[in-house]
């Protein structure tokens, strides 16, 4: 009990009490579970805006908990109803645990809906949707290819498409409930929003030549575009950032739109002038980017270029820059907050070489060469509680 209230996940009655022989209500279960989540992923389940059962008050303590429990696949109802206020039952707080370890081990519910692997294929400009619970079945293919999008907008279904002969879909990424998909297409210049239940597309925004990755923070608030623009420095207006305000991704037709970009040479202009620091980049691309936990602030990698690499953190309310270092390391490409939000890892393509940043000072932890012959991407998998904190994957 008490690693489980060290980590958030449950409470006492009281400072003092925890009253461990009380029963448990399945609004309190479904609280604890959405918890859970959010210690394993490292970041908060956003709450669901509306309820999804009859008989749980929208103002209660639990519903909003309840409802994003039942969003995620956690817990169901009868006939709309979920009896907040009743025990659970041996057999099903079984079920719970099983679509728990579903959620949290990154493959969704363990439920037929759950559990599907998205592959860009940027030779055809196709994504192949499989079902990854049933031996890898492919369930789906979206076609990005620029006539067809071409065509979607002709016929007033999207705002943008790809003015050139290639799409190149680069890099996926999803909401947190996974309603829709986000992805970064570099020859095409475009972000492409597929909703992740039809597999339809339902908007293409133009962020820039050279868009290379679109994500969204971690209360759904906004979407991030990186655009790498025109390679080198210049007052182009190429190289920026683009933000899409992103509108209640449970309504039945939400709208997406640019909302604002930001020129990277503007963002870095008083730092540049003398006012902050007496340096210049060596780029102005901005390449991979994350978010802290509480979408407060932004961390971008500056690159890409054998010559070239840098990291920006800026303030996404002021949307000022608040630290930044220009030289840590060469060709600065991917970027990774770690799963308990303590610190980034940010790895170098040219020098071979990574470097750990904490979360919290911005600085600088540790060194890590030769961490792969030309490392581009990194991502974690779940963490071994005996293994400490560290990437899992690199590309």
């Amino acid at each position: 009990m008490r690693r489980l209230a060290a980590a958030g996940i449950v409470s006492g009655r009281d400072e003092r009490r925890y009253v461990p022989n009380d029963a448990v209500s399945r609004e309190q279960i479904a609280t604890l579970l959405v918890r859970t989540v959010a210690y394993a992923e490292g970041r908060p389940v956003v709450p669901a805006e509306r309820g999804h059962f009859t008989d749980v008050p929208v103002s209660g303590t639990h519903a909003q908990n309840v409802a994003a429990a039942a969003e995620r696949g956690l817990v169901t109802g009868n006939d709309g109803q979920f009896r907040p206020l009743a025990s659970t039952r041996r057999d099903q707080t079984a079920t719970l645990i099983i679509n728990l370890l579903g959620v949290v081990r990154g493959a969704g519910p363990v439920v037929t809906d759950g559990g599907e692997l998205w592959v860009l294929d940027q030779g055809t400009d196709l994504i192949h949707v499989y079902d990854a619970t049933s031996g890898i079945e492919e369930v789906a293919t979206v076609d990005v290819r620029p006539a067809v999008l071409r065509a979607a907008r002709a016929a007033g279904d999207i705002t943008d498409a790809p003015a050139g002969e290639l799409t190149v879909p680069h890099m996926i990424e999803f909401d947190s409930q996974q309603r829709y998909a986000f992805i970064a297409s570099t020859a095409g210049g475009v972000v492409i929003i597929v909703d992740a239940r039809t597999k339809e597309v339902v908007e293409v925004l133009a962020t820039g030549g050279g868009t290379h990755m679109a994500d969204v923070t971690p209360d759904d608030s906004a979407l991030w575009v990186s655009v790498i623009g025109t390679a080198g420095r210049g007052s182009n207006g190429s190289q920026k950032l683009v933000e899409v305000a992103l509108p209640d991704l449970d309504a039945a037709d939400p709208t997406f739109a640019v909302t604002d970009t930001l020129l990277v040479e503007d963002l870095v202009a008083p730092w540049e002038d003398g006012t902050e620091a007496s340096y210049a980049f060596p780029s102005l691309s901005a390449v991979c980017h994350q978010f802290s936990p509480d979408s407060s602030e932004a961390w971008i990698t500056l690159g890409p270029g054998w010559s070239q690499g840098g990291l920006l953190v800026f303030d996404l309310d002021t949307k000022e820059l608040l630290e930044t270092n220009p030289s840590e390391g060469l060709d600065t490409h991917g970027l990774r907050l770690s799963p308990d939000g303590s610190e980034y890892w940010q790895v170098n393509r040219n020098s071979d070489d990574a470097i750990v940043i904490d979360a919290d000072t911005l600085e600088v932890t540790r060194r890590i060469s030769d961490v792969a012959a030309t490392p581009d991407i990194l991502g974690y998998s779940r963490t071994a509680p005996d293994r400490g904190v560290g990437p899992r994957w690199v590309t």
